[in-house]
């Protein structure tokens, strides 16, 4: 796996991960920022499927969120 793709899913799980743990500590205004940082992440893992579909491995995540 390149170092690309890897960063690109620690930084999917890391939100991810985040958004579980804050939900009930932050406003709705950054819980929805948090949202599309994660939907960022992983639309670009989405792209990086689409070139290289050999090197995806599910990380747990999903692009709908509401």
């Amino acid at each position: 796996m390149n170092k690309q793709l890897h960063s690109i899913k620690a930084e999917a799980i890391f939100w991810r991960d985040t958004i579980r743990q804050s939900t009930n500590i932050v406003s709705d205004n950054e819980l929805e920022r948090m949202h599309q940082a994660l939907i960022l992440a992983q639309n670009k893992l989405l792209v990086m499927d689409l070139i290289r579909p050999s090197e995806m491995t599910d990380c747990g995540i999903s692009v709908a969120y509401h």
